[in-house]
């Protein structure tokens, strides 16, 4: 979801979150990140696929949360999403004749590439898959007991 969210509105995204989280909470952010910190989306997807959608870097993220949470764990899963991205796309292949009914050729061309040229990117390591966790920043100072 945080790809929806616009680079200008991380750290109220992270406020927000932690404003809805238990002390001793966790959170959970799964997202498709890029490695570089960009402050626009890619126009393909822009226009097409994800209206308004940009991928957050890792330094943006971090950069973000930082008042609200600490880092607990991180974990990329990118090498399990181009093989999901190339199930799709078969499943689709597959089962065109029945999508037809619904999509229009050029849908199908245009969603064809959007698998395929992720799949591309996710192979080339030009974009990741993230599963971070956080705790609220109090949860954590308490394990280092007064300040």
């Amino acid at each position: 979801m945080i790809e929806h969210v616009g680079y200008k509105n991380y750290k109220d995204f992270f406020r927000i979150v932690r404003g809805h989280l238990v002390p001793e909470g966790l959170f959970l952010l799964h997202t498709i990140g890029d490695n570089r910190s960009l402050t626009v989306g890619d126009p393909f997807l822009h226009k097409y696929i994800f209206p308004n959608g940009q991928l957050p870097s890792l330094q943006q993220i971090t950069a973000s949360m930082i008042d609200c949470f600490t880092l607990q764990d991180q974990q990329n899963l990118a090498h399990h999403y181009m093989p999901t991205l190339k199930a799709w796309h078969h499943n689709m292949q597959t089962h065109w004749q029945e999508l037809a009914k619904q999509y229009d050729e050029r849908f199908r061309r245009m969603f064809e590439f959007y698998l395929l040229s992720c799949a591309g990117a996710f192979h080339a390591g030009a974009i990741q898959h993230w599963q971070l966790v956080f705790a609220p920043v109090e949860r954590v100072m308490d394990y280092r007991g007064p300040r």
